[in-house]
């Protein structure tokens, strides 16, 4: 009898600090290092998609021929010298 209330009692006990420890979760556990949305702003993503564009050795070909071929007049059968 005595043992039946003894683990009855503290079954009871277990589940009223499960239940009443999960209320503020999400509120109470955040990292304080982690940035938030309105913390991060737009110039970071655009600088790392930027750095991660330049570090492609095929986009950075094509950029060179793009914006340089032109500039230095190698496109032409003649080389930089037909100008």
């Amino acid at each position: 009898m005595m043992k039946n209330i003894l683990r009855n009692s503290s079954l009871l006990l277990a589940a009223t600090l499960v239940l009443a420890s999960c209320k503020k979760f999400e509120e109470t556990n955040v990292n304080p290092l982690a940035a938030s949305g309105n913390q991060v702003q737009i110039e970071y993503f655009l600088n790392s998609a930027i750095t991660e564009a330049q570090m492609n050795p095929d986009v950075a070909e094509r950029s060179f021929v793009l914006y340089w071929k032109t500039a230095g007049h190698q496109h032409s059968n003649g080389g930089i010298s037909s100008g």
